[in-house]
């Protein structure tokens, strides 16, 4: 396009085509939402819980991605000068859009990690349920129950003799 041997309505055809892309970028930033919170102009920002404790969190946050904020929705291929300036902004809109690809892949990757270490636990909670449920408790609060009866009974014999060792010991001694 920015060659001056382009005829005036090769160069027009190839704006034409040109402000279409940016018509489709600009329905795609209008359209691409999560929770009617766009996605594309900077304003969204999620916090995901990630794990069992409270502090176990992940901010979500994708930088903006507007043609304005690329710099492209003014561009134009109407001349060999504006085609020059607009393959070098939509280089670098490319280049952007590239930064924030790889800002989010790394976020996916960091809930994939997160992910995973959940598995991991679920598992380990759900082996120390099944051990949990394969205790006797029924058993073992019985036994608990007939040891504190029996706990009770040394108890009231224990004082019991106590007290007869007093009578005892006051008879011999005769301290009323």
């Amino acid at each position: 396009a920015s060659d001056d041997g382009s005829s005036e309505e090769k160069r027009a055809l190839m704006n034409e085509d040109f402000q279409r892309l940016i018509d489709d970028l600009e329905s795609l930033e209008r359209s691409a939402t999560f929770n009617q919170i766009s996605l594309l102009d900077g304003s969204f920002k999620a916090k995901i819980h990630t794990g069992s404790e409270t502090g176990d969190s992940l901010m979500l946050e994708i930088d903006s991605l507007t043609s304005q904020d690329l710099e492209v929705s003014s561009l134009a291929l109407d001349s060999a000068s504006a085609a020059e300036k607009s393959q070098k902004y939509v280089e670098a809109a490319l280049e952007e859009v590239e930064r924030v690809r790889a800002q989010i892949a790394r976020q996916t990757k960091s809930i994939d990690t997160r992910q995973d270490a959940n598995a991991v636990l679920i598992e380990d909670l759900s082996e120390e349920v099944d051990i949990l449920q394969g205790l006797d408790l029924a058993g073992t609060l019985s036994e608990l129950s007939q040891a504190r009866t029996l706990q009770e009974s040394q108890a009231t014999l224990f004082r019991d003799s106590l007290s007869t060792q007093e009578g005892l010991w006051r008879i011999l001694f005769r301290r009323d």
